[in-house]
């Protein structure tokens, strides 16, 4: 028996129109996020489309802002924070954390 190593696929940067128009129509009719929208298209339609496809078009289209998070991680920025948290009051007792 012969193993062959595992072959990297290329991630599909192109959208379908149908996709497109499916999750525009549906962002119209909801309001909601991509996550949100992810599980009523799903739902509705019968259509598995990613919370991150969802959020690409959104994104192209202007209807979602670019999270501040994901701008930190999108920079390269190395941010780190440890804290000690007591189980029953949920107080954090001491924490220690770095600017970047």
């Amino acid at each position: 028996m012969v193993f062959l190593p595992a072959t990297p696929r290329e991630k599909s940067t192109s959208i379908p129109s149908e996709t497109e128009a499916l999750v525009l129509t549906a962002h119209e009719m909801y309001s909601l996020g991509p996550n949100h929208l992810e599980k009523k298209i799903e739902k509705e339609y019968g259509v598995n489309i990613p919370q991150n496809t969802i959020y690409r078009i959104l994104l192209t289209h202007g209807r979602v802002v670019i999270c501040m998070r994901k701008m930190i991680a999108l920079n390269g920025q190395d941010r780190w924070l440890i804290a000690f948290m007591d189980n029953s009051s949920r107080l954090i007792t001491c924490f220690q954390g770095s600017k970047g």
